[in-house]
């Protein structure tokens, strides 16, 4: 599956921890289970795709309500509305919510070396 989304500021959350991620203003509807997946992310006319992962759901540890959200592997750009085009490749687990954010960005991490 494809979409893309433009790139909108969000919470600031992971930044905080070093895990920073695009939050996607995504108009289309998306047809993923809300979890954790392996993606490709391009960003707008480049041709380079860089791995990710991506976050689609609620945000059950911080309470924020839904997102779309990804974490592009070893990039450290401004991207603030660019344009994201995501390829979903795999789906790595589900939502779910964690005791405190601690417990949740070290799940990314193993997330992320999973990647």
């Amino acid at each position: 599956m494809k979409f893309s989304g433009k790139v909108v500021h969000g919470n600031q959350v992971g930044n905080r921890f070093g895990i920073a991620t695009a939050n996607l203003d995504v108009i289309e509807d998306l047809v993923l289970e809300d979890g954790v997946y392996l993606v490709f992310a391009r960003l707008g006319q480049e041709l380079l795709e860089y791995p990710a992962l991506l976050h689609i759901g609620e945000r059950k540890t911080f309470g924020g309500g839904y997102s779309v959200e990804v974490h592009i592997l070893n990039f450290d750009h401004d991207i603030y509305d660019d344009e994201l085009s995501i390829e979903v490749l795999q789906f790595l687990r589900e939502n779910r919510q964690f005791e405190n954010a601690d417990a949740l960005f070290t799940q990314i991490e193993i997330d992320i070396v999973r990647a």
